[in-house]
């Protein structure tokens, strides 16, 4: 990101915060517009988490960079401290990680099956997961090899079957055997939503390795790279590694250095209490628009 979109970050929270506590304020001096202290809090807390939202959408529409990285303006935000609490905001490429939406539906959905499977070898999880979880997500009623197809689950009490359905959220795989056990790991190295390219400068080592084996022998050096440089082209990684032509020519379907879809996660403590914000943006050219929004608990949901 270059200067002004350096500095726009920070104004524009600076005056969307302001905004919100000029709005605190109102709500206060009104206590016929609000009935109890609980829903000045949550309506507070919905107004900073809106403004900030929109704060690092038009940041994102502003970055001219070629690339993305963790360096980026928009990726270095401190908590900011407000009347009686303090926001915190992070903003993760989900680029970076393998999207389990595709595993189903168009002719790359073997190569992103295959990426789960080799993925979880890599981490030492049983590799049955990705089964259950593409029984889960596809609309057709064939069992994978070691999937589950037209059972019912039970959990807290509640009865529910296979969604035959994509994920809506990347909490979803809290619900499904196998992978409710190991969420919070596989959060680190999956997304629910992605456009099937994985960022360089985001990617993890199992995850690369995973989706593209040939990469295994140079995975390693490809990550420690970063360490020191920024990926600004894919073409970065013969920098990176001696890697053969035909395995780099083999990995452009599969690999970037921008980023589409962003997971913006926000959290506004107020008087003691947490809560939690999350919206899925994705950019497209100079728009950059929000996919889903959802409020409650905390987590990982994309």
């Amino acid at each position: 990101m270059n200067n002004k979109g350096s500095v726009l970050v920070f104004v524009l929270i600076f005056v969307a915060f302001t905004l919100g506590i000029v709005t605190y304020m109102h709500q206060r001096a009104g206590s016929s517009l609000v009935d109890s202290a609980e829903l000045q809090f949550e309506y507070q807390s919905s107004i900073y988490a809106m403004s900030a939202i929109e704060a690092i959408r038009k940041v994102l529409e502003d970055d001219d960079n070629n690339y993305d990285y963790d360096g980026e303006s928009w990726a270095l935000i401190p908590p900011f401290p407000v009347p009686m609490g303090f926001i915190s905001i992070t903003v993760t490429p989900t680029n970076g990680r393998i999207p389990l939406n595709m595993m189903d539906g168009d002719n790359k959905s073997e190569a992103y099956f295959n990426g789960c499977r080799e993925t979880l070898k890599e981490l030492e999880l049983e590799e049955s997961i990705c089964s259950v979880i593409k029984d889960w997500i596809d609309v057709d009623a064939a069992v994978s090899d070691m999937g589950e197809e037209n059972i019912d689950y039970i959990t807290d009490g509640k009865n529910y079957s296979t969604k035959n359905g994509k994920l809506e959220t990347l909490k979803e795989l809290s619900f499904i055997n196998g992978a409710k056990d190991h969420y919070e790991v596989l959060a680190r190295h999956f997304t629910n939503h992605g456009d099937g390219k994985l960022n360089l400068n985001f990617i993890t080592k199992e995850a690369l390795t995973g989706l593209i084996p040939g990469m295994a022998s140079y995975a390693e050096s490809i990550i420690e790279y970063r360490s020191s440089h920024t990926y600004k082209d894919v073409s970065n990684i013969m920098n990176a590694a001696s890697i053969p032509q035909d395995i780099y020519n083999a990995s452009l379907d599969y690999l970037t250095v921008k980023s589409s879809l962003f997971y913006v996660k926000t959290e506004v403590s107020l008087n003691d209490k947490s809560r939690f914000y999350h919206v899925l943006l994705e950019r497209n050219g100079a728009r950059t628009t929000v996919l889903k929004y959802i409020e409650g608990n905390d987590g990982v949901f994309f």
